[in-house]
C-alpha cells in the first residue's frame, strides 16, 4: 500500500510544482495502476490481496481462499478498465467528462462491484455450507 501513497503523493506534488491540469488529471490513472500492481503482486506471492481482507472478519476454508483468489483477478480487471477509461477522459475535449467519470462514475463503479462481490460470497458461502452438510 505504501506505493499508492509515494505514487499519489509524487503526482500530485508534480502537478501541484509544475502547475500542470494535465498532470493533476493522470491521478485517478495513477491510482488505478499501483492498485493493479498490488493486487496483481499478490496473485504470484499468495495470498492474495483479497484474501488478507476477508481472513481479518472469518476463516477461510480452501473454498474460500480460491474465490478470493477469483475476486483479486476479478479487481485486477477492474483496475485495467478503470485505468483505460481514466486515461481516454483525460484527453477528451470537454473537462466535464474526466470529472464525471473520475469523481463520480468510477467511485459507484467501484461501490457496485464491491456490493456485487459481497452478495455472491454470501452465496457462495451458503452454497459450500449446504454441500458440506450433504457430504
Amino acid at each position: 500500500m505504501k506505493i499508492i501513497t509515494i505514487s499519489g503523493i509524487a503526482v500530485l506534488s508534480f502537478a501541484t510544482f509544475a502547475n500542470s491540469e494535465l498532470a493533476l488529471k493522470f491521478y485517478p490513472v495513477v491510482i488505478s495502476s499501483c492498485f493493479l500492481a498490488v493486487f496483481a503482486y499478490s496473485l504470484y506471492n499468495p495470498p492474495s490481496f483479497i484474501e488478507v481482507i476477508a481472513s481479518k472478519f472469518e476463516t477461510l476454508d480452501e473454498h474460500g481462499k480460491r474465490y478470493t483468489r477469483k475476486v483479486t483477478k476479478v479487481w485486477c480487471g477492474f483496475f485495467i478498465i478503470n485505468g483505460l477509461i481514466a486515461t481516454a477522459t483525460i484527453f477528451h475535449p470537454e473537462p466535464v467528462v474526466w470529472l464525471t467519470y473520475n469523481g463520480l462514475i468510477s467511485y459507484l463503479l467501484i461501490g457496485i462491484l464491491m456490493v456485487v462481490e459481497f452478495i455472491i460470497r454470501k452465496f457462495q458461502k451458503a452454497k459450500n455450507k449446504s454441500n458440506e452438510m450433504a457430504d
